[in-house]
Order: C-alpha cells, then sequence, then structure tokens
C-alpha cells in the first residue's frame, strides 16, 4: 500500500511539473487516472465491458426477439422485450453519463 502511494505521490509532482504544456482537462484526467490502483483500473475496465455488452446484447435481443418468435409463430413476450430495451437504454445511459470516468 506504501509504495502505491509513492508512486502516485512521484506521478503527481511530475503531472503539476508539466501541467503547463496541457490543456486543463487532460490534466484533471490524468490525475483522476493517478489515483486509481491497478486493482481498481482493471474493476472500472470490466464494469466498462459489462455495460457495453448489456447496452448493445440487451438492445439487438429485444429487437430481434420478435422476428424469430413470429418465424416460429409463438406469442411474442411484449413484456420482457420491454424490460430488455430498457435494460439496455440504462447501459447506455449509464456509459454516456460516466464516459469520462470509465
Amino acid at each position: 500500500m506504501m509504495r502505491f502511494a509513492h508512486q502516485r505521490k512521484l506521478l503527481c509532482n511530475h503531472i503539476a511539473n508539466h501541467a503547463i504544456n496541457l490543456v486543463p482537462s487532460e490534466s484533471k484526467c490524468l490525475a483522476v487516472r493517478v489515483k486509481e490502483t491497478g486493482r481498481q483500473y482493471k474493476r472500472i475496465k470490466n464494469l466498462k465491458k459489462l455495460l457495453t455488452w448489456g447496452a448493445v446484447g440487451l438492445i439487438t435481443t429485444a429487437l430481434l426477439d420478435p422476428l424469430l418468435y413470429s418465424m416460429l409463430d409463438k406469442p411474442i413476450p411484449w413484456l420482457r422485450d420491454l424490460f430488455m430495451v430498457v435494460g439496455g437504454v440504462a447501459c447506455f445511459y449509464v456509459l454516456i453519463k460516466y464516459r469520462d470516468d470509465l
């Protein structure tokens, strides 16, 4: 734990020394990345993958599911499709709202 704190402090000092050459938004983004440890960064990366899969997979399935059921001459489960669309849109919303943090 002490090693990460020391490395973070050195990197923050390095960024502070060279912040003149950076755009303010870039320096803020770099400072946020410096605060994260390796495990936290990996969790955020996995969360982004999960949200991306949820958004694309749920919306695509919700659109293709009625086509499949209509070809099989079965009743279409509209409530399930509605929940899939809502879940996919919610995943997209979270991805867009927190795009700088993910």
